[in-house]
């Protein structure tokens, strides 16, 4: 394949280095079998690498030692074998720090702000220990469970603690956690610094880059970062990081291509961008022509993934040789009980499963649900299944819960929402309900919906939803315990004009640095607006321009 690279030197002088011929490789998917870190030491790293890094140690029974001579030495490096060796493993330190040093990488949050990953940590009461929480053990969340090095005699293991310990102890989060929403691959992510990013193209096919200016504020800026004619008009570009904490977007180009750009180092201002041919060198080599969204996501080796539909309705799916690297490989996706190649009419969505596997949704031909995953994390082939057959519209969305299990949400034909979630973190059989699109806050109204939701979990843990409504409004939906029923909902209203928002496309929602949900839409006027909620966790929203 080709990849010709584009550097931006400004933010208005563009400078085209050319087409560079890649080497061919006869690597494939399938041909690594060590499993290698998604991040690097001491860089961003996403929750779910955190949990996966954890259990290698709960996996490997590794007993308690504070002894720097004989650390414990697996595929996520060598580290001492006691809690704070744990947690800087997790964490993938760049060495294990004690619980004393600990607190110069991370920083104080609430107990409500617990997230899978974050930590627990005490150095009072002649008990110094640290514990990387992983979800909570009741609805009231009240006992948490936790993995943890913690005593001589004992293997590292996962137990949950009485809320009378837990109290004795303070909620921490790493600095450099990427990515503290649940779905990846919107238009809207986070860059390592902890500011919110958002990618759009414009009516010229230039690529538009609008950032805050600092984390958690309100404040964003916008500069041009792809000349005209580099995307397509209506794509919509997604973005993730990469394994050392790049911010990375990709969008399909008007000959239907695939176009990605990523930063020069991590929270830069200059950015790379270049042309990726949609050929295949896995299975045959055909060149292809993509259309839609793209969807990309990192593995559990810390390459970079991307899927697309083709114009045939076919899907494609990419990866890099090596985590960085400009060489890519792909192949067509193939249905695995029949062998035959999938005819899909939507997006495909990814998220990495709770074992480190990439995970696909897309709707197909026929309107229903299809699931993918990798057969081992970072590595094929691919195992597909319908897990849905009622006939659905759009695209649908994914993200992880508080439990660990893969959820989606999609619209249906009829105009109401479709939920599904694994039946255990990891499994391949799923449940799934019908939610009703009625508020029951601020009024009870039953509405009609035309969008596609997009999901995230908030600073509590619980997930939520937003989908736009025929008229134009926004249905806001959450549950009301993290990983149960009921929900509740209610149309977003400006918190000073108490009046909704007219939305003439989909919303992107992530959450921001200070635990607070931020949803940007474009306005019925063409506008880019941006909405907040007022604390973490809840309402009411304030609105405003971008």
């Amino acid at each position: 394949m080709r990849l010709r690279k584009l550097v931006v030197l400004t933010s208005a002088v563009l400078t085209l280095l050319g087409g560079m011929a890649l080497p061919a490789t006869a690597a494939t998917e399938t041909s690594q079998t060590t499993m290698q870190p998604a991040s690097v030491a001491n860089g961003a790293i996403s929750r779910q690498e955190m949990l996966l890094r954890s259990a290698s140690w709960i996996r490997d029974q590794v007993p308690y030692s504070q002894d720097n001579a004989s650390p414990h030495v697996n595929e996520f490096g060598s580290y001492r074998r006691d809690c704070s060796g744990f947690l800087s493993m997790a964490w993938h330190l760049g060495s294990s720090l004690t619980t004393a040093s600990l607190p110069s990488v991370m920083h104080a949050i609430a107990y409500d702000d617990l997230q899978p990953g974050d930590a627990l940590h005490r150095t009072s009461g002649g008990v110094n220990h640290v514990a990387l929480f992983v979800r909570w053990a009741d609805v009231a969340r009240t006992r948490p469970t936790v993995r943890e090095e913690y005593d001589y005699g004992h293997i590292a293991e996962e137990r949950t603690w009485t809320n009378s310990y837990l109290k004795t102890f303070t909620p921490y989060r790493y600095n450099k956690v990427a990515g503290a929403t649940a779905s990846p691959g919107s238009w809207v992510g986070q860059d390592v610094v902890g500011r919110l990013i958002s990618f759009a193209a414009t009516a010229d096919g230039s690529v538009q880059l609008t950032a805050q200016t600092a984390p958690a504020t309100q404040t964003w800026q916008s500069t041009v970062i792809e000349p005209p004619g580099s995307v397509a008009v209506d794509s919509r570009i997604t973005t993730t990081l990469d394994a050392v904490g790049r911010a990375y977007y990709f969008a399909i180009t008007p000959d239907g291509k695939l176009r990605a750009g990523y930063e020069t180092s991590p929270g830069a201002a200059q950015w790379v961008s270049g042309t990726i041919e949609p050929t295949t060198d896995l299975d045959g080599v055909e060149t292809v022509h993509l259309t839609g969204d793209p969807a990309a996501s990192i593995d559990a080796r810390g390459k970079l993934t991307y899927f697309a539909r083709t114009t045939d309705g076919r899907l494609f799916h990419g990866w890099q040789d090596t985590p960085g690297s400009s060489l890519w490989h792909a192949t067509i996706i193939p249905d695995s009980v029949s062998n035959q190649q999938l005819s899909i009419t939507s997006r495909p969505v990814v998220a990495q499963d709770s074992l480190g596997r990439i995970a696909f949704l897309t709707r197909k031909a026929d309107g229903n649900l299809l699931y993918g995953r990798q057969a081992a994390p970072g590595t094929g082939p691919w195992k597909t299944a319908t897990i849905a057959t009622s006939p659905l519209a759009g695209d649908p969305s994914v993200a992880v819960d508080v439990s660990g299990k893969l959820v989606y949400f999609a619209r249906t034909v009829d105009g109401k929402l479709f939920h599904g979630w694994q039946t255990t973190a990891g499994a391949d059989t799923w449940q799934s309900t019908t939610i009703q699109p009625t508020t029951d806050t601020d009024g009870v109204e039953t509405v009609q919906l035309a969008g596609e939701p997009v999901i995230s979990l908030d600073n509590g843990a619980k997930l939520t939803y937003f989908i736009r409504t025929t008229d134009g409004r926004l249905l806001h939906g959450w549950q009301q315990t993290p990983g149960s029923d009921p929900w509740h909902s209610t149309i977003i209203r400006d918190a000073t004009t108490s009046q909704p928002p007219s939305l003439a496309a989909d919303p992107a929602v992530y959450l921001d640095s200070a635990g607070k949900l931020v949803f940007v839409a474009i306005s019925t006027n063409a506008t880019l607006i941006q909405a907040w909620q007022h604390t973490p966790g809840t309402g009411p929203w304030h609105l405003a321009p971008l």
